[in-house]
């Protein structure tokens, strides 16, 4: 009997993948979080004492200042604890959740070229620039 049920049902499984109607998801797939931060962004838009929103609010902040915004200028900005606004104490960790879409992370809102320099990431600008009025 138990043969005869693993059989049945190993036939069943195997009907179902060849036809289609299983949908069998693959291992690890980066789409699973792609644009992760876009849902996010709304939220964290709303929550000024959110990291991710001080974050966000400090590179807008430099961005206006200068014309490229710098990891170091960035940095700086985030750990200075006088400015409550931006002040993120673990901007290293939290900043770094926010360069990739992973399974836990906060989603993909910068990315970080060779000069170190910070620029958003090009799959979510228009949501951001969307929400870019709470952040300034």
């Amino acid at each position: 009997l138990l043969r005869q049920y693993i059989s049945s049902s190993l036939a069943k499984v195997s009907k179902e993948i060849l036809i289609g109607s299983h949908s069998a998801k693959p291992i690890s797939s980066s789409s699973d979080n792609y644009r992760k931060a876009a849902n996010k962004i709304p939220g964290w838009a709303k929550k000024k004492n959110q990291f991710n929103h001080k974050i966000i609010r400090a590179f807008y902040q430099l961005e206006n200042e200068m014309a490229i915004v710098t990891m170091d200028a960035l940095k700086k900005r985030c750990m200075d604890n006088e400015r409550s606004d931006t002040y993120v104490p673990t901007f290293d960790s939290n900043f770094a959740q926010m360069k990739i879409d992973a399974d836990k992370s906060n989603g993909k809102v910068f990315e970080v070229d060779s000069n170190k320099n910070v620029v958003i990431w090009e799959k979510i600008r228009s949501v951001l620039e969307e929400y870019k009025d709470h952040f300034c």
